[in-house]
C-alpha cells in the first residue's frame, strides 16, 4: 500500500520535477503533487518512504531547506482545504463569488417555501463570512507555526505586513493610516534590505576565500600584541585622549550590528533546539548552507577582526590592558577564522550566545561613553555574571559533542576542534572567575560604578 509523505517549506516555483529525482533515490515513487508552498509524495513502501524522510528532511532545494515527515490527518487536511478554497495565503475573499453558498440550495431569499413548508436558512452575514475567512488563516498559519517555527517568522511578517500596507494605501489617508503606513514600508523596506544582502550571500565563495586565509589569523595576531606594545609605550609619557564620542559610536555600531545578528539568528537556533532537539543543535551543520545564518555566522567570525579596535581605545585613554582582555581577543579570533572554514556544527551555539551577549555589553558601553547616565555598580555586575554564564553553556555545548564524538555518533565537528573549543572555554571560566573575584569579590579595590571587562566569547 503506498505510504504518503508531506513536503512543506518549499520555496516558490518549485515543481514536481523538482522533488521526484530526490525521492526515486530511495524507492518507486507512486504520485507527487505541489500545491503553494508544500506537497505530497507518495511512495511505494513505508520502509522507502522511512529512509527518504530520513534523508530528505532538512534538504536544501532552491535555497529552501524543506521539511519532510509522513502525511498526518493535519496535512491531508491542509490539501483539501487547498483544493477547496485555495492556496492557504493570499486567498481571494471568501464572498468573491467563485465560491458556492453553504444554503444556496435553499434558494437566495431568507423566505420561507410555503409549498413545502420548510423555512429555508438564512444567509450568512458579510460579517460572518469575513470571520470565517479569517478564522481558516489562522489555521492555516497555526499549522505552519507548529510544524516549522522558523518558516513561519521568514514568511509571516512579511505576509502580514505587505497585506496590511496595501490596505493603508487603498483606503483613505487620514494621519493614524499615513504613520501605520510608513511603519509598514520602513518593516518592508529593512525586510528587503537583509534578504537583499542575505540572498546574494555565496556560501562557497566566502568559505574558500576565509580556508585560504585563515592562517593569517595567527599574522594578524601578532601585529595585534606588538601594536599593543607600541601603543603603551607612545602614550607613556603622554596624557590620555577623551576619545569620548568617537567611542560612543563604536559602541553604538557594534551594538546595533551584535542586536541584528541575535535577530536573524535566532530563530534558525530555536527552531533546531526546540523542534528537532538537542542533538541536531549541537552537531548539525546545516545553518551554514541556509543563506540567512550563513551570512551571519560569517560575519560573526568577520567582527572577531574588527573587534581587536576595543583594545586600542584602552591603549589611548591609558587604561590598563590585562591578560584576560587580549588573550581572549586572540584566541577567539584564531579560533572563529578556523572554525568558520570547517562548518562547525556547534558554531550555531557559540554565535547566538555571543550575539546576545555583544548585544546587551555593548549597548552598556555606548551609554557610559557619554558619561550621561551614571550606571549603578549593579549592572555591571550583572553583565559579567552573563558572560559567566555564557562560558558555562559553552563548556556544556563542547562537552555534548565531546562525547557524541567519542560514542562515533555523526557530529560535525572534528575532535580535535572540540578539544580545542574545551580548553579555550575553560581558560576563560577560570580568568572570568579571577577577574570577577578581584573586581567585585569581598575586599576588592573597586567599590565605585564600574564597568564590565572587555572580553568577548566566542
Amino acid at each position: 500500500m503506498p505510504v504518503k509523505i508531506f513536503v512543506g517549506r518549499l520555496s516558490d516555483g518549485t515543481t514536481k520535477d523538482d522533488l521526484l529525482p530526490l525521492f526515486k533515490k530511495f524507492g518507486n515513487v507512486v504520485e507527487c503533487d505541489v500545491l503553494s508552498n508544500f506537497g505530497f509524495v507518495h511512495m511505494e513502501s513505508e520502509e522507502e518512504a522511512q529512509v527518504a524522510i530520513a534523508a530528505l528532511d532538512g534538504y536544501n532545494v532552491k535555497d529552501s531547506h524543506i521539511h519532510v515527515e509522513l502525511s498526518t490527518a493535519s496535512t491531508q487536511g491542509r490539501k483539501k482545504r487547498y483544493e477547496q478554497k485555495g492556496p492557504p495565503f493570499g486567498r481571494p475573499p471568501f464572498n468573491s463569488g467563485d465560491r458556492q453558498h453553504p444554503y444556496s440550495r435553499h434558494g437566495s431569499s431568507g423566505s420561507y417555501d410555503r409549498r413545502g413548508g420548510v423555512p429555508s436558512r438564512p444567509q450568512q452575514s458579510p460579517t460572518s463570512q469575513r470571520e470565517e475567512y479569517a478564522s481558516e488563516q489562522v489555521k492555516d498559519l497555526l499549522e505552519l507555526y507548529f510544524r516549522d517555527p522558523y518558516a513561519f517568522d521568514q514568511y509571516a511578517k512579511t505576509y502580514y505586513y505587505g497585506e496590511r500596507l496595501e490596505r493603508l494605501n487603498a483606503s483613505n489617508r487620514t494621519f493614524d493610516n499615513k504613520r501605520s503606513s510608513h511603519e509598514c514600508q520602513h518593516y518592508l523596506a529593512s525586510k528587503m534590505f537583509f534578504e537583499e544582502a542575505e540572498r546574494s550571500f555565496d556560501v562557497r565563495t566566502f568559505t574558500t576565500w576565509i580556508d585560504s586565509t585563515k592562517h593569517h589569523s595567527f599574522t594578524i595576531s601578532i601585529i595585534y600584541m606588538f601594536l599593543i606594545y607600541l601603543g603603551q609605550k607612545f602614550m607613556q609619557n603622554r596624557k590620555p585622549y577623551s576619545l569620548r564620542y568617537i567611542l560612543f559610536l563604536w559602541n553604538a555600531f557594534l551594538a546595533v550590528f551584535s542586536i541584528t545578528g541575535a535577530y536573524r539568528s535566532f530563530p534558525e537556533w530555536k527552531n533546531s533546539y526546540f523542534i528537532k532537539g538537542w542533538h541536531y543543535s549541537i552537531c548539525d551543520n546545516s545553518f551554514y548552507e541556509d543563506k540567512i545564518t550563513a551570512l551571519w555566522a560569517f560575519l560573526f567570525a568577520a567582527s572577531k577582526f574588527v573587534e581587536l579596535g576595543d583594545t586600542f581605545f584602552l591603549v589611548f585613554k591609558k587604561r590598563p590592558v590585562i591578560f584576560l582582555h587580549w588573550y581572549h581577543h586572540v584566541t577567539v579570533l584564531i579560533y572563529c577564522a578556523y572554525s568558520y572554514s570547517d562548518h562547525v556544527s556547534s558554531g550555531r551555539w557559540y554565535g547566538a550566545m555571543n550575539y546576545f551577549i555583544h548585544s546587551i555589553m555593548y549597548t552598556y558601553y555606548a551609554i557610559t561613553a557619554l558619561r550621561i547616565v551614571r550606571m549603578p555598580k549593579a549592572v555591571s555586575i550583572s553583565i559579567t555574571s552573563l558572560q559567566l554564564v555564557q562560558m558555562v553553556l559553552g563548556l556544556v555545548v563542547t562537552v555534548s559533542v565531546l562525547k557524541a564524538k567519542l560514542e562515533n555518533q555523526e557530529c560535525a565537528q572534528s575532535l580535535m576542534n572540540a578539544i580545542l573549543a574545551w580548553l579555550m572555554y575553560f581558560s576563560y571560566f577560570i580568568l572570568f572567575i579571577q577577574f570577577f573575584y578581584e573586581a567585585y569579590g569581598p575586599g576588592s579595590k573597586k567599590s565605585s560604578p564600574d564597568k564590565p571587562v572587555k572580553c568577548k566569547a566566542a
